[in-house]
């Protein structure tokens, strides 16, 4: 059974059983990452994203930066943040939900695929191998499994709507929501010379002035609104200080030899697409020495794919199309326009493999050993698809895995180590730490970050020596206030460092917001809460901030500034002595408001024992044992069963259900 065509240039006929079980194929191979966890950048794009957590901010993720870390990278993914926040306030913050809307997406994408391979006569027939091939190759893994892979499973998912519009209008729109997804979409416009250059059946398209207006003005309209949204939300398009050596060596080099270092990037992913063993988030200098790029098989390697895949596009004209598809899906992430993040990523050859795919999958002879011998290529990568989706179950299987791939790789090891620490395994996290020190002894986080771990162990003189041996790198000012921050240096001298790091660079969020800090841990809070405000007004907002703010404010007095900053802070952050602390500053600062606050709060909050059980005591002080007894209930459920304040509580519900007697 199958749809029928439209006379719209488009093959749409869809077989419906094959393409059924076709999908159901790659449902199996990615069961394995329906178990997984929250991994590696979720935490900031997700887990402490407290404004994507909350029906009532949801709305402010349309505003803020993508990254609700300290260096704002101005990346600017609203559409993507927004469904991560409908996938965390429908589906409770399971991490399955987000994978398997992730999953929900390849499928789609594999559709859409589908469909726009029907522009080629010559891929008819393969149309369900490439799609097959494409939707298992486990280099598409970080993609699907790894919930952050969702920004580039949405922008091809809008691209490759794009490319099926044959409205303006509807390209348009395509083409808007892909660039608030991810930056990547940007290819869309030379996807669509090239597909209507070469893949538009029928009359060609004219290419008057006047028609390309028609076909193109409203994309560029799309693009300069974007530019113009970014420059008003972030204050910027590219912030090229969030680029570093450490993860993207390219971008230490200059502009000729990064470009020359370019076959090695195009040989990495060429390498993986042809044996997809040897994957892992380890893309650091150790995994990548561009430096050294004549010296590595890839650079050889992706040398003389480069020269093939000229060669297929100047003599092939069948393949010429899907070749130049690949080119400009990957252009952005090529170096060749700029250092990006990372120098490489597997995640970033999602949608050219499948355009690669469709290039070179029809040129194999149509024959039964053929089939054959692509089942069982397609069988042996789902198989490896499945292995790799046990990586993505948390962050100690996940950079274990990268470990593994590249053991040479100081950030993987330190990555491990962290995860080693989070899973209480302090020995493990030191040993770690102490092999990527011996891999890279000037890396100066390495030598914090073991500063602190020798300290837990109680080895104040191993600590001390490697805080020195950090402090003495002053090109991480970020790291070394926060050095400053866990080891209690005079206040002099601290305030003089950052003070100088924060002047350095007004603009830098994080800076501010660390002097802040400093300046609240050793008591001027004077000091520290215009810091800490300019932090949040330049974007850097979260919970802990808020806090910050709140407590900075009520030691300066001011009540109306603290109260707002403290609701904000209240929804994500757990239960602790601080907040119970800093709730009671706020009382104490307006005795006549208490009631009204805590009232407000313990509502808002109902599960919080801080606020219902002090309501209950403060109203029944105040001679309202009516009020007091219905916020009695809420706080002895709130609190354990063998808390020590529970009797006292219990005493108090028996006291105002027996009239205050």
């Amino acid at each position: 059974m199958t749809r029928p065509a439209v006379a719209s240039g488009v093959s749409t006929a869809v077989p419906i059983l094959p393409l059924a079980l076709l999908l159901g194929w790659v449902v199996l191979a990615y069961l394995s990452a329906l178990g997984g966890g929250f991994c590696y950048d979720d935490e900031f794009a997700i887990q402490r994203n407290a404004p994507l957590q909350r029906w009532s901010t949801l709305g402010e993720v349309l505003t803020l930066p993508y990254w609700n870390k300290p260096v704002n990278e101005l990346l600017y993914r609203p559409l993507t943040s927004f469904t991560y926040g409908l996938n965390w306030l429908l589906g409770g913050g399971r991490a399955w939900t987000f994978h398997a809307v992730n999953l929900a997406l390849h499928l789609v994408n594999l559709w859409l695929l589908y469909l726009f391979l029907g522009r080629s006569p010559r891929s008819l027939v393969w149309r369900p191998w490439i799609v097959l091939l494409w939707g298992v190759h486990p280099l598409l893994t970080e993609s699907v499994a790894y919930i952050s892979g969702r920004a580039d499973l949405l922008a091809a998912a809008f691209v490759l709507l794009g490319l099926l519009s044959r409205s303006p209008a509807g390209t348009a729109a395509a083409f808007a929501l892909g660039l608030l997804s991810k930056e990547n979409a940007l290819i869309l416009p030379l996807l669509l010379l090239v597909r209507d250059r070469w893949l538009t059946e029928g009359k060609r398209p004219d290419w008057g002035l006047s028609s390309l207006l028609v076909r193109y003005a409203p994309l560029a309209a799309v693009l300069t609104a974007w530019f113009v949204v970014k420059v008003i939300l972030l204050g910027g398009i590219y912030n090229p200080d969030a680029v570093n050596a450490s993860m993207n060596p390219l971008a230490a080099l200059p502009l000729l030899k990064r470009l020359a270092a370019f076959p090695m990037v195009a040989g990495f992913y060429g390498w993986l697409a042809v044996v997809p063993w040897s994957l892992s988030v380890a893309h650091d200098g150790a995994a990548f020495p561009a430096a050294r790029f004549l010296s590595d098989f890839r650079w050889w390697a992706g040398l003389v794919m480069l020269a093939g895949l000229g060669w297929a596009v100047l003599h092939r004209p069948a393949i010429r199309p899907w070749v130049l598809l690949a080119a400009a899906a990957f252009l952005p992430f090529s170096q060749l326009l700029q250092p990006i993040g990372v120098a490489v990523a597997e995640r970033f050859a999602y949608l050219p493999l499948a355009f690669l795919a469709a290039a070179f999958i029809p040129l194999l002879p149509a024959r039964r050993t053929t089939g054959l011998v692509l089942l069982g290529a397609a069988l042996l990568l789902a198989v490896r698809t499945g292995w790799r989706g046990f990586d993505y179950r948390d962050n100690r299987a996940l950079f274990g895995a990268a470990v593994r791939a590249v053991p040479s790789s100081p950030l993987a090891r330190h990555n491990y180590a962290q995860a080693l620490l989070d899973a209480g395994d302090l020995n493990g996290a030191v040993a770690h730490l102490e092999e990527a020190r011996a891999l890279d002894p000037a890396g100066a986080p390495l030598a914090l970050t073991l500063a602190g771990l020798q300290a837990r162990r109680g080895l104040e003189d191993e600590a001390r020596k490697a805080l020195a041996e950090f402090i003495r790198n002053r090109s991480a000012p970020r790291e070394i206030l926060d050095a400053y921050l866990a080891f209690r240096p005079p206040v002099a001298e601290a305030m003089d460092a950052l003070g100088h790091a924060a002047a350095r660079d007004p603009h830098r969020a994080d800076l501010a917001a660390l002097e802040g800090r400093y300046a609240l841990a050793a008591g001027r809070a004077d000091l520290a809460l215009p810091r800490l405000e300019r932090a949040w007004s330049q974007g850097l907002r979260s919970p802990d901030l808020a806090l910050g703010i709140a407590e900075a404010a009520l030691e300066c007095g001011e009540w109306t500034l603290a109260l707002p900053y403290l609701q904000e802070a209240l929804g994500p952050l757990p239960e602790d002595g601080r907040i119970t602390q800093v709730v009671f500053t706020v009382l104490a600062r307006d005795r006549d408001r208490a009631p009204e606050v805590l009232e407000a709060l313990a509502a808002a909050y109902p599960g919080r024992s801080a606020f219902a059980c002090p309501l209950a005591e403060l109203l029944d002080a105040a001679g309202d044992g009516a009020r007091a007894a219905i916020w009695i209930v809420p706080c002895l459920a709130s609190l354990p069963a063998k808390a020590g304040e529970r009797p006292h509580f219990e005493t108090l519900e028996r006291r105002l259900r027996s009239g205050g007697r």
